[in-house]
């Protein structure tokens, strides 16, 4: 499907646009090649530029004055005798006017007078020389009106009336205020306004209006003219008896506003609403730092069930954008990694930006508010919140930069690291291994690029080795013994003689029959500790014992593995 202008991130007018290449006024007579061929070669000189950074593409009708001229010096053009012409109007692309007047159309903006040089190539056919003759044309742009060919088929042929704004089109579920105007000839086969998500049969609607609306922009105006046969096609849900087959159907419609709907999880569960849009376009990250308030609602009788605030901010206000003055304020803040909100909330801010004032409603709050504090609330004063729907409503005033581990500076790794440390441990201390281990491997990666300076490598080492031991107690307990030695490797080298890494790597290496290597490192260690006084007095006498205990059950284990071996090839011998 095709749309009429570029989605500029703006609701700027596409007419009004101001670009920061425009030729200088001293630059415009200069000559510009618009087309070459071998019979022809096409050029124009600007003699006024024209406003906006649209042209006409093909189909559109344009409006333009015309006055053939006998040179291309600017200086002879009288522009008044131009614009006391006549307007002449046709469609670029289908009229027989020349393949130089399409493509001169839509090298032209809207205002814009320029002399047009048409220079025709040909060949004496007495001498064969070369020949070549000139035409000179000023032309002036008064005016285009845009026309689409939806299907590129001529069926549905969109006529824009007035452009629309911003770079959002209509989609499902969003909701969209119009008026609509179907016609055939003089009668009108159906006249009504639509306020609200769209339902077909509900609203009694043709599904070719569905089709238009997703062209369409906020406050545009279109006008479709549709053939017949074409119309009826398409059609499941609306049908009249009034129809012919022979006059094309004009579909007028007034798109005065569209309200953005995203569907959250994509199951129609969650639907989040901007009621006041933001004013940028990048959204929260994991890590960034969120500044917001939240109400909750009972939809079944509007009463406010929880608000995380007691004071009603202004969220013009320009306080906001500072955010240590957010800091001071008693404005909700979390970082959307630290599980404090519900997974509903969490992937509600990653959508929201900044300034924005959303609508939430949640149909199945069973299903997505499960932890966090405003689950806890909501328990607290709606025992049975599970059974009704509810509506969120969040004000987001700013958040802090997300960044990456390419990104980070040695103190935000640091601070990050150490935050997401206790996240983690968090987890793990409420048995949920699965999520620690997650936080614990991001934490890992923010320092596996790159290499840092001595003094930085002091401050960080003690967080590493902290959070990678933490990731091999999560492997130890989901079983994943080969990435256990992986990461207890990293340890290794980093800390050689870490005595919680090399048991868990034995541990790790007996489970996968790696049984020697792993005697052999308990024992290194263990000789290590009676000889090296120091390290001696970092071990406890229960870690010394745990040592013990895996290295005589390893080495039981090893045994018993080699009488198997034994055996095994004892009676492949004998059967042959």
């Amino acid at each position: 499907m095709q749309y009429y202008d570029s989605d500029l991130n703006s609701e700027i007018d596409p007419m009004e646009f101001e670009s920061d290449h425009e030729p200088p006024k001293e630059m415009k007579y200069d000559k510009k090649s618009l087309l070459k061929t071998k019979d022809l070669k096409l050029y124009k000189k600007i003699l006024e530029v024209g406003e906006g950074i649209l042209r006409p593409a093909r189909y559109d009708l344009v409006k333009i004055k015309m006055k053939s001229i006998e040179t291309d010096d600017p200086d002879q053009v009288d522009t008044q005798q131009v614009l006391d012409q006549e307007i002449k109007e046709f469609n670029v692309g289908l009229q027989e006017i020349g393949e130089w007047m399409n493509v001169a159309m839509e090298n032209m903006r809207k205002g814009e007078m320029s002399i047009i040089i048409i220079k025709n190539i040909g060949v004496d056919e007495a001498t064969q020389n070369k020949t070549q003759s000139f035409l000179y044309n000023v032309i002036k742009l008064v005016d285009w009106t845009t026309i689409v060919d939806l299907d590129q088929d001529f069926n549905y042929m969109k006529k824009v009336l007035q452009r629309g704004v911003g770079n959002e089109r209509y989609s499902e579920p969003d909701e969209i205020t119009f008026s609509l105007l179907i016609k055939q000839k003089d009668r009108v086969l159906l006249e009504k306004e639509i306020v609200g998500q769209i339902n077909l049969s509900e609203h009694k609607i043709p599904s070719n209006v569905l089709k238009l609306l997703r062209t369409m922009k906020r406050t545009e105006i279109c006008e479709c003219t549709i053939k017949p046969q074409r119309f009826l096609e398409n059609e499941s849900v609306w049908t009249c008896s009034d129809i012919n087959t022979t006059d094309d159907i004009i579909v007028t419609i007034n798109c005065k506003d569209i309200a953005h709907i995203t569907d959250i999880f994509d199951d129609k569960l969650v639907l989040k609403k901007a009621v006041r849009k933001g004013v940028h376009t990048s959204k929260p990250e994991n890590n960034s730092e969120i500044f917001f308030t939240y109400q909750v609602f009972n939809m079944e009788n509007n009463s406010l069930i929880y608000s995380s605030s007691d004071t009603d901010f202004d969220i013009e206000d320009p306080t906001w954008k500072d955010i240590d003055k957010l800091r001071e304020s008693d404005c909700y803040r979390c970082y959307l990694d630290e599980y404090r909100v519900s997974k509903l909330l969490k992937h509600c801010l990653k959508v929201t930006k900044k300034m924005e004032i959303a609508e939430v409603v949640v149909l199945d709050p069973a299903k997505y508010v499960q932890y966090g504090d405003d689950y806890n609330e909501i328990v607290k004063r709606c025992e049975n919140f599970t059974n009704v729907k509810l509506k969120y409503v969040i004000k987001l005033y700013n958040f802090t930069e997300g960044k990456n581990a390419f990104t980070m500076t040695v103190d935000d790794k640091v601070f990050h690291a150490l935050r997401k440390k206790e996240i983690a441990l968090a987890q793990l201390k409420s048995g949920n291994v699965k999520k620690a281990l997650k936080v614990f491997e991001n934490v890992n990666s923010y320092f596996d690029l790159g290499k840092f300076l001595e003094e930085d490598q002091i401050r960080v080492q003690p967080i590493q080795i902290s959070c990678l031991l933490n990731t091999t107690l999560c492997l130890q307990k989901f079983e994943n013994w080969k990435k256990l030695i992986t990461v207890a490797d990293k340890i290794i080298n980093l800390e050689p003689n870490n005595i919680k890494a090399i048991y868990r790597k034995a541990l790790a290496l007996k489970n996968i029959q790696e049984f020697e290597p792993a005697i052999e490192s308990i024992k290194r260690v263990m000789e290590n500790i009676e000889t090296d006084p120091t390290l001696k007095g970092k071990v406890d006498n229960a870690m010394i014992k745990e040592l013990d205990a895996l290295l005589k059950s390893t080495e039981a284990a090893y045994q018993t593995y080699l009488k198997k071996q034994k055996n095994m090839y004892k009676n492949m011998f004998s059967a042959s």
